[in-house]
């Protein structure tokens, strides 16, 4: 479950070669819960991020109008994992694969 923490709990059962109630009793025994993934992108860099967050923090929060592209994403993913309590499951998602979506934000009276 480490490797592939998206994998369903039938998925998890036909691999071991037992019942998908098995899998649940054991999972709830152990503590691991069904949580949604926290998705990052593979190409995000961090710096430009934190660049990024300083030159908006001067500006007051009512006056930055978020912008976005409406938009399909044609990349399928799982969006729920299992982990332990307390756990976030984390998976990386490549940028590449999807259509990009701009999102920006500007100062509102410009």
């Amino acid at each position: 479950m480490a490797e592939h923490p998206d994998a369903s709990q039938k998925e998890i059962a036909e691999e071991l070669g037992c019942s998908t109630t098995a899998i649940y009793l054991a999972m709830k025994r152990l503590k691991i819960t069904r949580k949604k993934k926290t998705t990052r992108y593979r190409e995000q860099d961090e710096k430009k991020v934190a660049a990024y967050q300083e030159e908006i923090s001067a500006y007051p929060i009512l006056k930055i109008a978020y912008v976005d592209e409406c938009g399909m994403d044609t990349y399928l993913y799982r969006q729920y994992g299992y982990a332990a309590r307390r756990q976030k499951v984390f998976s990386c998602a490549s940028n590449m694969q999807i259509r990009p979506q701009a999102l920006e934000s500007v100062p509102a009276d410009r």
